[in-house]
């Protein structure tokens, strides 16, 4: 049987189009450089979306805003991450940053599954912050640059 050379290349390039998941360390935020670890989120790409997957610890349990911010840094409280990402592919004010809230045990640990179906590929989201927020997010605070959830506790860079 002969196989056409453009089935070939496809049977070869496909596969370095897949991207290895990305493993974003986790610390608490404090006012210069990073705090404790606190543990990682996985993130990779799934039929239905992204897929982030906390190993986390020591948070405060109940629901968490969890957001994917603008900026690569983490100091100053995790301010320095800037605003909730919100790219221009988004309508106005849609703030695809925003992620399904993060829910923690009543043990502090945080392994619940949080799928992204607005994004498809870990290019979108690389070269941006992994935040965590100390209360619930009100997925209404459009004209809060740092969504509706208050003060960050946690950040990690997505690298």
């Amino acid at each position: 049987m002969k196989v056409k050379p453009f089935v070939l290349m496809l049977t070869c390039i496909v596969p370095l189009l897949a991207q290895a998941d990305i493993i974003v360390p986790m610390y608490a935020t404090v006012a210069k450089g990073l705090g404790p670890l606190l543990g990682t989120v996985r993130i990779n790409e799934s039929p239905y979306g992204l897929e982030f997957q906390p190993h986390l610890k020591h948070l405060v349990p109940g629901y968490h805003g969890f957001h994917i911010q603008q900026n690569p840094f983490c100091a100053n409280n995790a301010l320095a991450a800037g605003a909730i990402f919100d790219p221009p592919t988004g309508s106005a004010n849609e703030q695809l940053g925003g992620l399904p809230s993060l829910y923690v045990n009543a043990d502090g640990t945080a392994t619940t599954v949080v799928l992204a179906p607005r994004y498809q590929h870990l290019f979108e989201i690389k070269g941006r912050s992994l935040v965590i927020h100390e209360g619930g997010d009100d997925f209404a605070s459009i004209d809060r640059k740092l969504g509706g959830g208050i003060n960050q506790k946690v950040c990690g860079i997505i690298k």
